[in-house]
């Protein structure tokens, strides 16, 4: 009879081989880590507000209510053709109207969502979203989109029944196509980050207070929003480059000692840099697209912003690259850029191509870049077959380039765009 011992040890081999022979369990990155850790946080920071899973979606009711009814008043007030001068096709421009539908169902399934848990769903606001052209809307659009992304993903943390966060992602998923495809509309790279940004209920809610007027009695959540946070008159935070010297403005900015640009990817979520009211802060290298700037009064070393720090913002700041520059210059014969366009680099304006009629977003531009005329020596030119369009160089009045042909007259092509 074989003995225990000689029995156990047949038992260990046995058991060795098969774990051997099992995959091994991943391990998390540091990265993930610090993800892991900051979803933690936030689930605590839930707690403190005293969100539970309702809450959270009168939350997401709030900014689907917002979005829905942005794209109502949009489409009805400019007509086709005004987004048909900024280069969009018809079906863009169908795929834009049935972006505002989906929201639409985004608010009935929530409704229905809360109603179920016996709870009154929270009634849309009268809103003030300040566009005042197509331009205008599609700008804001690719924002809003954007911020609707990262106030699901951030609220995901926070909800602990699981049929509950299915729902939130069901919608998340479909918001994410809204971000890519108005992001592709607008001639922007339509995935310029590997991954997405979450923030909190108080963040996202203090990005969307600025177009809420009014709510009706019991439709106010029990969120408040940070100080707001801008840069002056005449500043864009559209296209601003790494490593850029920007001033930011707030009423709460004196206890402010560091900015804080929050995007996805980078450990902890978030870079902190000094900040100083009078000369501002310089924005970070290795930041490109849609990055969140909050002023806070801390910099931890583990890049971790929490709402408790958070003295102004968040403001929605884009931040150029060259490689965003190089997707623009490839897409130089499409409709969009027959309209013209303009490629920002390290702090210089260089207009590549453009009609004697200015678009109002390249104004705007060339207003974030204090230049409010600028003139040009055209010649023109026939590229695709049967579809002309006008390539111009910056030139100083009276200027001509070696070689430079006129195309109508000997004065040179002006520009000229409101002050």
């Amino acid at each position: 009879m074989p003995s225990f011992k000689k029995t156990f040890g047949v038992v260990v081999a046995g058991l060795a081989a098969l774990s051997s022979a099992l995959p091994s369990v991943p391990k998390l990155s540091k990265s993930q880590m610090k993800m892991y850790q900051h979803a933690k946080r936030q689930n605590a920071a839930a707690a403190a507000l005293g969100l539970n899973d309702v809450d959270i979606l009168q939350f997401a009711l709030t900014l689907e209510w917002l979005e829905a009814t942005f794209y109502q008043q949009g489409f009805a007030q400019f007509p086709a053709t005004d987004f048909q001068a900024l280069g969009l096709e018809q079906r863009e421009i169908d795929a834009l109207i049935k972006i505002g539908k989906t929201e639409e169902e985004h608010v009935i399934l929530l409704q229905s969502a809360i109603a179920q848990a016996g709870v009154q769903p929270v009634q849309p606001c009268t809103y003030n979203f300040g566009f005042t052209d197509a331009a205008g809307m599609v700008a804001t659009a690719a924002v809003l989109e954007n911020v609707g992304v990262s106030a699901y993903l951030g609220a995901a943390s926070l909800i602990s029944d699981t049929s509950i966060l299915t729902t939130a992602g069901s919608i998340l998923t479909i918001e994410a196509r809204h971000q890519t495809f108005v992001r592709a509309a607008s001639r922007g790279i339509p995935v310029p980050q590997a991954f997405d940004t979450p923030l909190s209920p108080k963040q996202v809610f203090s990005l969307a207070a600025p177009f809420i007027q009014s709510c009706p009695d019991g439709s106010n959540l029990i969120l408040t929003a940070f100080p707001t946070l801008s840069m002056p008159a005449g500043a864009s935070a559209t296209a601003v480059a790494a490593g850029a010297a920007v001033q930011l403005q707030s009423d709460a900015a004196s206890t402010a000692t560091h900015c804080a640009f929050t995007t996805g990817g980078i450990p902890g979520g978030t870079v902190f840099v000094p900040f100083d009211q009078a000369a501002g802060c310089v924005v970070p290298q290795g930041l490109a697209g849609v990055t969140y700037v909050n002023l806070a009064s801390a910099g931890p070393l583990n890049g971790v912003l929490t709402d408790d720090i958070i003295v102004a913002g968040p403001m929605v700041m884009q931040v150029s690259s060259i490689g965003e520059d190089q997707h623009i210059e490839k897409r130089q014969n499409t409709r969009w850029h027959k309209a013209g366009y303009i490629r920002m680099a390290l702090h210089k304006v260089e207009i590549q191509h453009i009609t004697t009629m200015t678009p109002p977003w390249l104004c705007n531009h060339v207003a974030s870049s204090s230049r409010t005329d600028i003139l040009f020596s055209a010649k023109r030119r026939v590229s695709p077959p049967d579809s002309a369009w006008v390539r111009a160089e910056p030139v100083r009045p009276g200027q001509q380039r070696a070689g430079q042909e006129r195309s109508t007259s000997d004065e040179p092509t002006k520009m000229s765009c409101p002050t």
